[in-house]
């Protein structure tokens, strides 16, 4: 593809600032955080909804280095505070989430910081991390048995089955016969 001139090359401000900031090529697959300030501060002085479409376009390339650059300038500007972008992620949230699947582990872990930030559990993306942990306390609360989380390193506790004492629900592999429930002791 013959290069254009910059005045010819792109529609807007706004999507040459995503296109130049996520090129694939380079030395490195990340935006250096220098450039991600500045681009954070450029786009305080532009139209906050046109970046993001933008940045939604490119979080669907075939390139795997641009999809991670738009996670980049995403993450940059969520953390930032646009708020613009962060609804306009936030109403998307399928095309971030469908970035997990990525065979790029890199593109998979921005994908899971982008998620959080936006409020959604990398786990299940589909359904906002508050609304995530409220549905588990509810099913931890309605569960017929709820149990304590077992601490780190400790055995588990096997309980006796029901209806019997646990000798006499043992098997032995030996020939000898299993030993008799001795008869209680009178008062």
């Amino acid at each position: 593809a013959a290069a254009r001139p910059l005045a010819e090359s792109y529609g807007s401000l706004e999507e040459k600032l995503v296109c130049q900031a996520t090129e694939p090529g380079g030395m490195r697959a990340t935006i250096p955080r220098e450039d991600l300030r500045k681009l954070s501060q450029a786009v305080r002085t532009l139209n906050a909804s046109a970046v993001a479409q933008q940045l939604e376009a490119r979080l669907g390339a075939p390139e795997w280095q641009r999809r991670l650059k738009a996670l980049c300038v995403l993450e940059a500007l969520l953390k930032d505070g646009h708020a613009d972008v962060a609804s306009h992620f936030q109403a998307r949230v399928g095309c971030v989430a469908a970035l997990q699947g990525s065979a790029q582990l890199s593109v998979q872990e921005r994908t899971e910081k982008v998620l959080l930030l936006l409020g959604y559990d990398a786990a299940a993306p589909a359904q906002p991390a508050e609304q995530q942990y409220a549905a588990e306390a509810e099913a931890e609360l309605a569960s017929p048995s709820p149990r304590k989380p077992a601490k780190r390193g400790a055995k588990k506790k096997h309980a006796p089955p029901a209806g019997g004492e646990p000798l006499n629900d043992l098997v032995l592999l030996d020939d000898e016969p299993a030993p008799s429930p001795a008869a209680p002791a009178p008062p």
